[in-house]
């Protein structure tokens, strides 16, 4: 919800600075703690019994959202 407000803010100009700066914080946070709960709920063994296929399809899935990330900041950004 903080990505969506400092995204808002970003065409409307509403949000004060400072606000927006604690609410990026926020946000970024809220990653680190939510992929960390995933981690830590995440057995390795579990990861290989479930098959080579499901470790593969993991990898391509990996591999296509940072492409697409990537490809949104060269043409986005760059």
């Amino acid at each position: 919800m903080a990505s969506r407000l400092t995204f808002a803010n970003n065409f409307t100009g509403r949000i004060p600075e400072f606000l927006q700066s604690l609410l990026a914080d926020l946000s970024r946070w809220a990653l680190l703690v939510s992929i960390a709960a995933v981690g830590m709920k995440t057995s390795l063994r579990t990861i290989f019994d479930v098959g080579g296929q499901a470790i593969v399809l993991t990898v391509i899935e990996t591999v296509f959202i940072a492409g697409f990330i990537l490809f949104g900041i060269i043409c986005f950004i760059g």
